[in-house]
């Protein structure tokens, strides 16, 4: 860990080595907030001791049911790594390869590699953990270093939606109204 000279904060006294922390941090605060099912991303600067002191990664996270309660069905499958790898393939642009492997604090860990060349990892947290953050099922990681994409991915897309105009409702209210009452 790289620590900071002159910290402002004193939970702030180390450069972050990875961006899974706020993440999941994201994700605990979501799911105390009522959230059934948690899907995040971010792109920043990570700090880590070495030749290359600062890089770009991009941190997923995916926890909960993959579709939200219907009238059809009540909830959905929760997101399994197999859904992860789905989204990684989608996302990349080229089929990256998944090479099993040991980290600490995962359950289950694989190397994601395009090309031959390792570019991060994806995995899924112990129960333990989950349970930590109040996840009800399991809570699925992934962090890409994005250097090594840009000469290796050159078919990598972005696409961009909007906003929904009218966004889903949660709750809904019918209120009884006499006819006099007019739409003003």
């Amino acid at each position: 860990l790289l620590r900071v000279k002159n910290p402002m904060i004193d939970e702030q006294v180390v450069l972050r080595p990875t961006l899974l922390h706020g993440l999941l941090e994201a994700v605990q605060t979501n799911f105390n907030h009522g959230a059934e099912s948690v899907r995040l991303f971010e792109i920043g600067r990570v700090f880590a001791a070495g030749e290359k002191e600062e890089s770009a990664r991009l941190g997923l996270v995916l926890s909960g049911p993959k579709l939200g309660r219907s009238w059809r069905a009540g909830v959905g499958a929760a997101f399994d790594l197999f859904d992860l790898k789905a989204l990684l393939e989608s996302g990349l642009g080229v089929a990256p390869g998944f090479v099993r492997e040991d980290r600490p604090g995962l359950a289950l860990c694989l190397r994601v590699e395009i090309a031959g060349i390792a570019v991060g990892f994806a995995g899924q947290l112990p129960p333990a953990g989950a349970r930590a953050l109040d996840a009800a099922g399991p809570v699925l990681v992934a962090e890409l270093a994005l250097e090594p994409l840009h000469g290796v991915a050159g078919g990598m897309r972005s696409a961009f939606r909007g906003l929904a105009k009218y966004p889903a409702v949660v709750r809904d209210i019918a209120l009884l109204a006499p006819d006099a009452v007019t739409h003003e």
